[in-house]
């Protein structure tokens, strides 16, 4: 009973907390700052401006296709680049309001925006989520991680872990090379960056063994990183692997 008292008081406490704190700091646009009722989301434009993906869409690399004759219809681009993932899904577009969020989210300490993006990437990835039976982040090497102080990649997969119960490990996969940055490289440059930049340490095989991995990242552009990571989790004996992004740079250079 004094549990329940305490649970409803901390509860009470929360509301007029929370209240306060609005009266203070009024509810905003995650983008464009505009008054809301409520915090954490974004006014009815921004919203707007979203490009969101959805279906129809290339089975492996989640881009839109003008229609598909199935649900297994691969775009042009997927024909030509054979890669190592077997799909990828993503929210949207990396424009205008999408890329605004994560640049605030990976630069600006914005680590609050993970609540935004979860229940978009829980929609997105429905399909892949219900198949995963381990889930895995991008990871960042030693010196990123220090100057940034937290693996925006990493907060979405241990809350998408939570929320659908699927098991999640922070150190299924070790960045073990250190790259130069990826912006301005071309895919195949991209490729060659990171290539054996990944893999799983011996004393988490067992993780990977004969599982259906779904790895997180925040952005996918030419896809050369998820594409090593893919790698480095199929040669530690992983059954597949999906991907499950919040943005695609739509249209990138295939050279």
């Amino acid at each position: 009973m004094r549990s329940l008292e305490r649970k409803s008081n901390r509860r009470i406490l929360s509301i007029l907390i929370e209240s306060s704190l609005d009266q203070v700091l009024p509810p905003h646009c995650l983008v464009c700052r505009s008054r809301l009722q409520d915090s954490g989301k974004l006014c009815g434009s921004c919203w707007r401006e979203i490009r969101f993906i959805t279906k129809p869409v290339c089975y492996c690399l989640g881009t839109p296709l003008p229609y598909a004759i199935d649900p297994a219809t691969l775009s042009a681009a997927a024909l030509a680049r054979k890669t190592s993932y077997t799909r990828a899904r993503v929210v949207g577009a990396y424009d205008q309001v999408l890329r605004k969020l994560v640049h605030d989210y990976k630069f600006r300490d914005k680590v609050e925006l993970t609540n935004f993006f979860v229940p978009l990437l829980i929609q997105a990835g429905a399909e892949l989520l219900r198949e995963a039976e381990q889930i895995s982040a991008v990871p960042l090497n030693r010196w990123r991680l220090w100057s940034r102080r937290y693996n925006q990649s990493a907060l979405l997969a241990k809350s998408l872990s939570k929320e659908c119960q699927i098991n999640y490990d922070a150190f299924l996969l070790k960045r073990v090379k250190r790259t130069r940055s990826q912006i301005g490289l071309t895919y195949r440059q991209r490729l060659k960056n990171v290539s054996g930049a990944f893999l799983v340490p011996e004393n988490k095989s067992d993780l990977v063994q004969d599982k259906r991995i779904l790895l997180i990242d925040d952005v996918v552009t030419t896809g050369s990183t998820v594409e090593a990571c893919a790698n480095a989790l199929l040669k530690s004996g992983a059954k597949s692997v999906d991907v499950l992004a919040i943005a695609r740079v739509l249209y990138p250079q295939s050279n």
